[in-house]
């Protein structure tokens, strides 16, 4: 008889509108352009699981309050970078993070208020198959919706999917080829972030996994 199991995906990782308030510094034109088809080129390797190395990920960006009743608090930035705080980073370096990147990021704020090195970027580059479509619920929803790139969106995976038993081996966290934007992690992992207050922001949400 198999034991019960259980995996965590990070919800914030599906809520863009986390990273509200705060815009990257320029006008719009040939520079901001850049910067953002670079972020993209970076989120494409991260999707397909391609290896990427500290220097690969921006080191320090501008930002500008564009909300005044915005605190820097950003668990997203980017589709494919989460914010961690540095000691949710020492967290996460405690475990099996395979191909995933933790880069130290400095965050320079426009309207002089100083700059901001708490942060690092979390760049997950492992990727498993996660699904286990014949205990899970029909994929009825989601913006890729027909053809062979149907998937699930991030939110409500708590409560549509149940895991294969094959996650459970492996790195500690990574992304599901079959799962918008969203980042999973293993039961101790899930656990452990728990135990801090910016772990929590994360929010992480458990997963069953198939007992057979």
């Amino acid at each position: 008889m198999s034991i019960k199991a259980s995996i965590w995906y990070l919800q914030a990782a599906t809520e863009m509108t986390l990273a509200r308030g705060y815009l990257p510094v320029g006008e719009n034109g040939p520079d901001r352009l850049a910067f953002f088809q670079g972020l993209s080129v970076l989120a494409a390797r991260i999707e397909n699981g391609e290896p990427l190395g500290v220097d690969d990920l921006p080191s320090e960006y501008e930002v500008v309050r564009s909300d005044p009743n915005r605190k820097l608090n950003l668990p997203m930035w980017h589709s494919s970078f989460v914010h961690v705080r540095q000691d949710v980073a020492a967290v996460l370096r405690r475990f099996d993070l395979g191909q995933t990147v933790l880069a130290p990021i400095r965050i320079a704020m426009a309207d002089g208020a100083g700059v901001n090195t708490e942060f690092c970027l979390l760049a997950v580059g492992n990727r498993k198959p996660t699904v286990d479509t014949a205990r899970s619920a029909p994929k009825k929803y989601g913006r890729m919706r027909w053809g062979p790139f149907q998937t699930y969106e991030g939110v409500g995976v708590d409560k549509n999917v149940v895991a294969l038993r094959s996650v459970l081996e492996g790195p500690d966290i990574w992304r599901a080829p079959e799962v918008t934007g969203t980042i999973f992690v293993s039961d101790r992992l899930g656990q452990a972030l728990l135990t801090e207050e910016w772990g929590r922001k994360l929010k992480p949400r458990k997963v069953r996994v198939a007992e057979t």
